[in-house]
């Protein structure tokens, strides 16, 4: 079944991270895009970045991995040595994921989309542990009542890793500029083998123009 994304407006934080300094933990608080993990003897646990990981202390997760917008504070005293630092909840929101398509295994550019979209170049666009998080903008009717459609596109006989964003509004109108964040699994990819490579994302403006952007991308462990 695919997902629809709604595009609403959102509240979003300034001054927010993806990585913060672990070294001399000071109690200040963090904003952050985390994936919500567990392990063998399921302690739920935060991966903050491909390599640093986070303890939050009586969270008990969702029974399921995610992609969620977190603030934190950061603890003095780390609780468990398996990850590198503890942390107190304050609140979480998760963000809905969804998989890679490959252009012609079932679907086509008109199922798909071509309707342009906004990408936002702050912390919360980010590639990393094998997802792609993005924060974009469309034009939305009143409301935001129609569903619009994100994929994020392999099309064959491209680059190994050069991935298309595909926006579909399915008729909705234009009458204002709303936000949404949408994160992508990137294990269709090829493995890198450890290797940091270049993904390049392309995707069509709101102006109509084409854009272009690459990030720094490691298959995650």
């Amino acid at each position: 079944m695919k997902v629809k994304f709604f595009i609403a407006a959102a509240v979003l934080i300034a001054g927010s991270v993806s990585c913060i300094s672990l070294d001399n933990p000071d109690g200040d608080v963090y904003n952050a895009m985390v994936t919500v993990k567990s392990t063998e003897d399921n302690t739920v646990y935060f991966q903050l970045t491909d390599d640093q990981t986070l303890y939050p202390e009586g969270f008990r997760g969702y029974g399921k991995e995610v992609r969620a917008l977190t603030q934190f504070r950061l603890l003095k005293e780390n609780v468990d040595p398996r990850f590198d630092a503890t942390v107190k909840l304050m609140w979480i929101d998760t963000i809905q994921t969804k998989k890679m398509l490959v252009l012609g295994e079932g679907e086509n550019a008109d199922d798909i989309g071509t309707d342009p979209i906004d990408i936002y170049n702050d912390w919360m666009t980010c590639v990393e542990d094998g997802y792609f998080t993005m924060h974009v903008r469309s034009w939305c009717g009143f409301g935001a009542s129609v569903p619009h459609s994100l994929n994020l596109v392999k099309v064959p006989g491209s680059e190994p890793y050069e991935i298309e964003l595909r926006h579909n509004a399915n008729g909705d109108s234009n009458d204002v500029l709303n936000e949404g964040i949408m994160a992508f699994s990137l294990d269709g990819l090829p493995d890198t083998e450890g290797d940091t490579v270049k993904l390049k994302l392309k995707w069509t403006r709101l102006d109509g123009t084409k854009g272009e952007k690459e990030f720094d991308y490691r298959t995650r462990k």
